[in-house]
């Protein structure tokens, strides 16, 4: 079998990288250290201070032990000491191998993110942490102090457990009178949290203002950013004003040597990015909070970066990875963890739960309603009756019942929302809207539905919120269509695509495209339905040809930098690898600053900002040439030639339409579904196959365009008239896109052959079919080069994929085991060949031939028409490809590649002449499958 469960690295590039890598931004920060005896040669992260100031080091009034971070995985290095005015026996004692000659105690050093980690239980006192390099005789120091919490703080936080809000607020008020300077800020900042449990942000924001000033005063910065933090979530969140919340992240000192501080500033300007729309920045920077957290063991915070990633997954259409991270995150979350706090989590997976049963309504195996009550159980067990996520559960479950049709349940819910006296955010205030509006929907009461979906896109437009937008529009359409005003629900629907099509730019490429398009998109089926029932099939069917390939025409544009004129190739590939090699230096440089001496940072911070400034020239360069490429923003679909028939199918509100188009006439016939009636597929190509029969006879080649759960039906294999449609038609498999002629010219290439075969070594079979390949060229009096085991280097194969008509491989694809789950062609030194890879090539040939298990198999099945190897050598140029959509015996693979190169002629019969391959080997050796393989075209 031409398969492997080996997983090989994957060094190749990927468009998603190379966007990810245009959109990154880097954010400089400075350095400054607790009070130490002497200049440092490396600097310690600190974790766990209430108070952490350059004068005063680190002061502790609630927390009971403190974590540190060594740059340096050499334990035996530092020698570690405690040096108190108070010593006991709270100092833990652990085994490590360090030096005997501690003044105070002995810790366990942890291995973590290339460092080394300890935690020390401090005891009421003054103390001086001193780490000693015994390599450079040097070392770094800080001064600790614990003091007993004080009594108004144990009072107040007994008085809140019991959610005793505003009694809590009046005592603090009193305690204020009599505080000054730091300590009048910690009151302040209790204060303030009480506030906002109490769902009075306004004063809550009041005086974490003022608790700011306090702590800037007195330089304890990492408690300015607890509290700006805070102030953050609440005018990005609750207050939707994220250009109050962006001026404050802006303005936050920059912490480098206090974990919590460095965590919360990459956490909330990623909450930014991902409340801007910016998906690839927001993902990106969630990924390094969520490593910041793990190396400083911020348990909690850890936690809440997995969540908070996972509503992008949602939010990408990536329901089932982000459904599986928020079950995970239920299983560990520690049993000492409120119930407030439990209850969040599951709200969230009834949330995700509830995102995908909107988007497919047939999944009925992860079901809102069990995570969703428990979340209620809990609120009601433990929490106040305004809580802000009480309320966000409620409408939960309202949105749930009407998804299952349980309107009385669901209209009861909301009506729980809408007693609760509290200030609702703005996303609270869109949900309830659209409940609202949804409700009337569901009564045929459409002037009254339009009115309110009026209101929700208003709002929506006002504070920017692109998926309320989108359903808002949707909603007027319906509403229109429902009062039989076609046109007019025509217009909505016109306005609906554009808004998605525009919000596509916002996802990568190669990550997310598909999965966002198919969860953004199930309104087309209406839109493709109605326009069809109103007798507009030839714009049903562009509408539907745009939503199944969009997607692949962003793919298509990238490669098209790749085809242009050999300067401006050389050029983009030029530019895309700087980029990167700077992005990685700026990396690893600030990296570097937090084990640089003190007398060196102003000196790395300057070569820091130069970096940054060519990183932001190279981009500037790089839009320059993009915005000079002529790429073509228009879709370019494909028109049938003569003797040619296209076969498409869309699926629409219940069923599906398929359509079929020639040169001269296009059909259409719709298959309805009953509401509780299961698709069956192949039954369904057979019904088209029937109803377009006469078109099919006409044809000599049939093309057709998969899309769906329609790529589980071989149409080869459909019956017709007497046996199969393979039987009587070259039947080819189709990419929606119309190839530009953007410098492929071959004419002046030569008759050459490049044939790649055994590059694992593994498979010895495949070199004797590459030799036997090699003699059927030969014949034909091309000329042709074998590539074999070490000879496949990447440089090599790619140099000469620009240089031949023809291409063929044996030998194993594999799957990468990343989320994009790509399929690509191993080569020799470790290194592959993936879809990227092609799609950049200056030229690509014109036959191919990938003998291959799953060498047209997509990379992440979804809805939309996805891309495998096959797809991108389509994409980049070839004309047509032979490869698998299954695995594939070796045998079998030899014996049919040797039918089909004995009797191929000349390219033009590159397609019909492998058919009757095909077809002879299946009527003298039928027990065997010869219909894995397939030919892509455009």
């Amino acid at each position: 079998m031409r398969q492997s469960n080996l997983s090989k690295n994957h060094y190749g590039s990927q468009i998603s990288y190379i966007i990810f890598t245009l959109g990154v931004l880097l954010i400089a920060s400075y350095h400054w250290y607790p009070a130490s005896s002497k200049v440092v040669a490396f600097n310690v992260i600190t974790s766990g201070c209430d108070y952490l100031s350059p004068q005063k080091g680190c002061q502790l009034i609630t927390s009971q032990s403190l974590s540190f971070w060594i740059p340096s995985i050499k334990e035996d290095r530092f020698k570690i000491l405690l040096s108190s005015e108070t010593i006991n026996s709270d100092v833990t004692e652990k085994e490590a191998n360090i030096s005997e000659s501690f003044l105070n105690s002995k810790v366990e050093l942890i291995p973590r993110a290339q460092g080394l980690f300890f935690e020390i239980k401090i005891p009421i006192g003054k103390h001086r942490l001193t780490i000693e390099d015994r390599e450079s005789s040097e070392e770094w120091s800080i001064n600790i102090s614990k003091q007993t919490e004080p009594d108004w703080l144990v009072e107040h936080k007994k008085i809140t457990q019991s959610h005793q809000f505003k009694r809590a607020i009046d005592k603090l008020h009193l305690v204020l009178k009599e505080k000054k300077n730091v300590d009048k800020a910690l009151v302040m900042h209790y204060l303030a949290r009480a506030y906002l449990a109490n769902n009075e942000v306004d004063r809550a924001a009041f005086y974490l203002d003022r608790a700011n000033e306090l702590f800037s005063v007195n330089e304890t910065f990492n408690k300015i950013i607890d509290n700006s933090t805070v102030l953050i979530y609440i005018y990005l969140i609750l207050k939707d004003n994220p250009i109050s919340a962006k001026a404050i992240l802006d303005s936050l000192p920059s912490v480098d040597n206090d974990a919590k501080s460095v965590f919360y500033r990459t956490f909330y300007t990623a909450h930014l990015n991902s409340y801007l729309g910016e998906i690839r920045l927001a993902e990106s920077r969630y990924f390094e909070a969520q490593k910041i957290a793990h190396k400083f063991n911020l348990e909690r915070e850890e936690i809440d970066t997995e969540h908070m990633h996972s509503r992008i997954l949602v939010n990408s259409g990536k329901f089932a990875e982000a459904i599986a991270i928020r079950k995970e995150i239920i299983n560990k979350i520690p049993d000492a963890w409120s119930d407030c706090r439990k209850a969040k989590y599951h709200n969230g997976l009834g949330w995700a739960q509830n995102q995908l049963l909107e988007t497919q309504p047939s999944t009925k195996n992860n079901s809102p309603l069990p995570a969703l009550t428990h979340s209620l159980q809990l609120l009601e067990k433990s929490c106040p009756k305004t809580s802000t996520d009480r309320i966000n559960v409620l409408i939960n479950l309202s949105k749930y019942h009407y998804l299952e049709n349980e309107l009385d349940a669901a209209y009861g819910r909301l009506e729980q929302v809408k007693k609760i006296e509290t200030q609702f955010s703005y996303q609270q205030k869109l949900e309830i809207l659209e409940l609202e509006a949804l409700f009337e929907l569901a009564q045929n009461n459409y002037d009254a539905s339009i009115v309110i979906f009026e209101q929700l896109w208003r709002l929506a437009d006002q504070v920017k919120y692109s998926n309320f937008l989108l359903k808002a529009l949707v909603g007027i359409a319906k509403a229109h269509e429902g009062k039989g005003e076609a046109d007019s629900a025509i217009v909505y629907y016109e306005r609906a695509e554009q808004l998605v099509f525009n919000n596509t730019l916002s996802i990568p490429v190669t990550g997310s495209q598909p999965e966002f398009l198919a969860s953004k998109v199930n309104f087309s089926y209406r839109y493709v339905d109605l326009l069809s029932r109103s007798g507009k099939m030839r714009e049903a069917l562009e509408k539907a040809r745009k939503f199944r390939s969009h997607w692949l025409s962003s793919i298509f544009k990238m490669n098209q930098l790749a085809v242009g004129n050999l300067a401006q190739n050389r050029e983009w590939i030029t530019l895309v690898s700087r980029i990167k090699r700077l992005r990685k230096s700026i990396i690893a440089q600030q990296t570097l600053e937090w084990s640089l001496p003190f007398d060196q940072i102003d000196n790395a911070n300057r070569l820091l900002e130069e970096q940054k400034l060519k990183l932001a020239t190279l981009f500037d360069e790089s839009v320059r040439l993009v915005n000079s490429a002529n790429l073509s923003t228009e879709f370019h679909f494909g028109e049938p030639k003569e003797n040619e028939l296209f076969l498409f199918f869309y699926p629409i509100t219940n069923g599906w339409i398929g359509f079929s188009y020639e040169q001269t006439e296009m059909k259409s016939h719709l298959i309805q579904l009953n509401e509780n009636q299961s698709a069956n597929h192949a039954q369904m190509a057979s019904e088209w196959v029937d109803v377009f029969s006469q078109s099919i006879d006409e044809a000599k080649t049939v093309i057709v365009f998969p899309f769906g759960e329609m790529k589980s039906v071989d149409f080869r294999t459909i019956p017709y008239k007497d046996a199969n449609l393979f039987r009587y038609k070259n039947v080819l498999y189709g990419v929606d896109l119309k190839r530009l002629q953007l410098g492929k010219d071959r004419d002046h290439i030569s008759n050459q052959s490049l044939i790649v075969a055994n590059s694992l070594g593994d498979l010895k079979e495949t070199e004797l079919e590459a030799k036997s390949i090699e003699n059927f060229i030969a014949r034909k009096n091309w000329r042709s080069k074998t590539l074999t085991n070490e000879e496949t280097v990447i440089e090599e194969v790619k140099q000469k994929l620009q240089e031949v008509q023809h291409f063929h491989y044996a030998g194993h694809v594999f799957s990468t085991e990343d989320y994009l789950s790509q399929y690509q062609i191993p080569l020799t030194k470790n290194v592959n060949l993936n879809s990227t890879d092609i799609l950049m090539l200056k030229r690509v040939p014109r036959w191919v031939v990938l003998s291959a298990c799953n060498s047209s198999t997509p990379g992440r099945m979804t809805s939309t028409e996805s891309l495998g190897l096959a797809h991108a050598f389509v994409i980049a140029g070839s004309e047509q490809v032979i490869a698998t959509s299954k695995p594939v015996a070796d045998k079998q693979a030899k014996l049919l590649m040797t039918q089909f190169y004995q009797h191929w002629k000349s390219g033009n019969n590159f397609a019909e002449t492998f058919r009757q391959a095909q077809l002879d080997l299946i009527e003298h050796q039928p027990e065997h499958d010869w219909l894995a393989f397939r030919v892509i075209t455009l």
